[in-house]
């Protein structure tokens, strides 16, 4: 009998395989799905950055009018979430004041009851984006800004 195989050890063996096949699929799923959680966690973190950067400081002193701010902020006179629209239509005409910050890929939006008030940034063609809005006083009015980043 020497040669031969046995029908038990050969179900074994694919068994064997069948179960290691489905671990090494079931860790990759688990990989994948984390790899997409830290990469939202890093967007959101830089989104509320951006954020912070623009609706909660008021910039350095006069920047509306400098040619080369170091330091760009909406707040009006440091009142978090409360834009001065004269920074806002500063900061319209001439968004390349953002690019010193390398905030990559991003949308900035401000929107009143009726019109945009502000568009800085790109258009996506990524399917990964984080979008934040926040509700804020343009002056003497309510109106939202939106950071996307992806």
């Amino acid at each position: 009998m020497k040669g031969q195989v046995k029908l038990e050890f050969i179900f074994g063996v694919v068994m064997f395989a069948i179960v290691i096949f489905w671990v090494i699929s079931q860790i990759n799923t688990v990989y994948a799905g984390v790899g997409t959680d830290s990469r939202n966690d890093v967007l959101r973190a830089k989104g509320y950055n951006i954020m912070s950067y623009l609706a909660e400081g008021s910039g350095e002193t006069n920047w509306e009018s400098s040619t080369s701010p170091k330091l760009i902020g909406l707040a009006y006179d440091n009142q978090p979430y409360n834009l001065s629209e004269n920074k806002i239509d500063k900061l319209n005409s001439n968004c390349s004041l953002l690019d010193d910050y390398n905030f990559g890929a991003y949308r900035i939006t401000i929107q009143d009851n009726s019109d945009e008030l502000l568009f800085c940034g790109s258009q996506s063609i990524s399917q990964l984006r984080i979008m934040i809005t926040r509700s804020v006083w343009i002056e003497d009015r309510y109106g939202n800004i939106t950071v996307e980043v992806w």
